[in-house]
């Protein structure tokens, strides 16, 4: 798989490869950088087809597998594979220097998009906990409200228990349905007349 010091499945088309870094003895290698040979509208090409092969293609679980061997080499490799990584990069040491730090930055840059993502689903949870529990206040006012104005109007209703309450209440619905019914008995002999 690896005939060539090339990260072939950490980074397949050679887009992150190539950039310069500090500390790296190999400085002739940035004339292979991706942006100097192509176009933009190419770059988002690769892009696609690198994500493409990544997700789809070789999957995750096979995509650590391989980066661990890359991680690995120069280790096992033969003397063709040595002899372009000297002309590529200055040996097979620099090879595993740059592939070191690549895997780092992927590392890096993980972390901090997740501890993002964390941030981001925290601030949504705790929102949405505040909405809530303001809502659960307004219920709570507004029961609280109307027992209070029930409990002012009528000053029995703060001695009484619930069953007699509720009995009261029933009372004065009648009341009123007693009222509009003498209100339509009215308003019809009215008209009638």
């Amino acid at each position: 798989f690896w005939r060539l010091p090339l990260p072939m499945a950490s980074d397949p088309f050679s887009l992150h490869w190539f950039e310069s870094f500090p500390d790296s003895p190999d400085t002739h290698s940035v004339l292979f950088q991706p942006e100097r040979w192509h176009a933009a509208e190419e770059l988002d090409a690769f892009r696609q087809a690198d994500e493409f092969v990544k997700r789809h293609m070789l999957g995750a679980a096979r995509c650590l597998m391989l980066n661990a061997q890359e991680l690995r080499l120069p280790e096992g490799t033969g003397p063709d594979w040595q002899a372009v990584a000297a002309l590529l990069y200055g040996g097979g040491r620099a090879f595993a220097l740059r592939k070191q730090t690549n895997h780092e930055r992927t590392k890096a840059a993980t972390a901090l998009s997740m501890g993002w993502r964390k941030l981001v689903l925290r601030r949504r949870c705790r929102t949405r906990r505040e909405e809530r529990h303001f809502e659960a206040a307004v219920r709570l006012q507004l029961w609280w409200r109307r027992t209070a104005e029930a409990s002012r109007n009528d000053p029995w209703l703060s001695r009484l228990s619930a069953r007699e309450r509720h009995a009261l209440r029933r009372e004065r619905q009648r009341a009123q349905a007693r009222r509009r019914l003498v209100a339509r008995r009215r308003a019809a002999l009215k008209r009638a007349m």
